[in-house]
């Protein structure tokens, strides 16, 4: 199996990274939220400067790591995402019999019989588009 072929077969999986880093991403911007808010509270009533000072000091420290962890999510985001767009790239310069194949054997991971009926090729006729296919977006993505 080729290199562009596992990056083809991870299409699926990467989609779902996308969701999971999104969602990720939002529960952190909702606890450096609510940690800013807490931050905010009003520490009139209590006497002991020490306490107010530690709590102060133990919020900064958590809203830096949450930072520092939101970076993080957006960046393997960003990754996950500037993958989907290549594979999606090399899906769009295909003729549409070959992406076809691709995206059920590759993407939709079918065996060969079911895909040449999907396609209404013999299978003989499917692998050799599909690996035309492949062989195209390899030789595509040495120009990059």
């Amino acid at each position: 199996m080729t290199e562009v072929e596992k990056q083809l077969r991870d299409y699926n999986w990467i989609k779902r990274d996308i969701e999971e880093s999104r969602k990720q991403i939002e529960v952190i911007r909702d606890t450096l939220a609510t940690m800013r808010q807490l931050s905010a509270v009003q520490y009139d009533d209590m006497p002991k400067a020490k306490v107010i000072g530690s709590i102060v000091e133990d919020t900064a420290t958590r809203i830096e790591q949450e930072r520092i962890n939101l970076k993080s999510w957006n960046d393997r985001l960003q990754e996950k995402h500037e993958k989907l767009m290549q594979i999606n790239k090399w899906l769009d310069m295909l003729p549409d019999n070959q992406r076809e194949i691709v995206i059920y054997r590759a993407i939709k991971d079918m065996r060969w019989n079911r895909v040449a009926r999907a396609c209404r090729y013999s299978e003989v006729r499917a692998k050799e588009l599909f690996y035309k296919a492949i062989n195209n977006i390899q030789r595509e993505a040495a120009k990059t």
